[in-house]
């Protein structure tokens, strides 16, 4: 599994204080199987760093297709409307049956603020 920069802006962008959803089915060729994988989404401010959310498979927040291949990413409103930094980036992380973490996807993450 290599890492792919996928810029989540536009019609990807997270609305602050809605809900948002990611659905990835990933390339149309062959699906990697997730099977015994877990998921995090690491999103943080690119200026200082710092992380401000982590959603993850083990909290309920990201849901993996085994072998089919397909990630679902579902974060509350609540979780954007206290967030502050507006240069956002993000790394989507799996790590395997073995322990092994791999950067999936990363690049940046838009944030609309119609405030």
């Amino acid at each position: 599994m290599t890492s792919t920069v996928f810029d989540l802006v536009g019609k990807y962008a997270i609305e602050k204080g809605l809900p948002w959803t990611f659905r990835y089915a990933g390339p149309a060729k062959t699906p990697v199987d997730l099977t015994g994988s877990s998921a995090r989404l690491e999103i943080f401010d690119s200026l200082n760093g710092q992380l401000i959310a982590s959603p993850s498979s083990g909290a309920g927040e990201i849901a993996l297709g085994g072998a089919a291949g397909t990630v679902f990413v579902s974060l509350l409103g609540s979780v954007s409307a206290v967030w502050t930094a507006t240069h956002l980036r993000y790394r989507f992380i799996f790590t395997d049956a073995q322990g092994v973490d791999r950067i999936f996807l990363r690049g940046r993450l838009g944030l609309v603020d119609d405030a």
